[in-house]
């Protein structure tokens, strides 16, 4: 009987390494999901002061542009073919501005799906967690029941051994007792 609890506690005992050695593993496929994401928003940080160093070149662009204007005062009449063209430039960044926000609101919805999918992950684990902690406390249960059946059963066998070598002995007694010539 106390083999078949043994045994009994060592697969409940694997098992519930089993359930720890899978949430260790998501546990590690999560965090190589964080390191990948990092490394994206690093990508993307990159990509951002690379569009901030374009910004201010156009910036001192203008600024050399409107140097220009100040000096040019008296000839604005024909220049007006001139302004024409920039004209035209500046709707070329305007479609690119357009574009770059259309980026930025791509961007914006995949934060939002990355949250929620982070939300749905971390509730699963969460729920994980809640059932692993749970086994633990039923097999903390299961022994503690067990250990207190064996210390019943235990006190039992050794009553029963106090018991029959009390017997022996007296029987060894009175067999002496009559052996013995007096």
């Amino acid at each position: 009987m106390t083999d078949d609890l043994t045994a009994k506690i060592l697969d409940e005992l694997v098992a519930l390494r089993r359930t720890s050695e899978g949430v260790e593993a998501k546990q590690d496929n999560l965090q190589r999901a964080f390191v990948g994401l990092e490394a994206k928003f690093e990508g993307l940080d990159a990509k951002f002061e690379g569009l901030d160093a374009k910004f201010g070149g156009l910036d001192a662009k203008f600024g050399g542009l409107e140097a220009k204007f100040e000096g040019l005062d008296a000839k604005f009449e024909g220049l007006d073919a001139k302004f024409e063209g920039l004209d035209a430039k500046f709707g070329g960044l305007d479609a690119k501005f357009e574009g770059l926000d259309a980026k930025f609101e791509k961007l914006d919805e995949k934060q939002d799906d990355l949250h929620r999918y982070f939300g749905v992950v971390s509730e699963s684990l969460r729920t994980d967690i809640q059932q692993v902690a749970e086994g633990v406390a039923l097999a903390n249960e299961r022994l503690d029941r067990h250990q207190e059946e064996n210390t019943r059963e235990f006190s039992e066998v050794r009553s029963m051994i106090r018991l029959s070598y009390t017997e022996l002995e007296r029987r060894i007694r009175t067999l002496e007792e009559h052996a013995t010539p007096n």
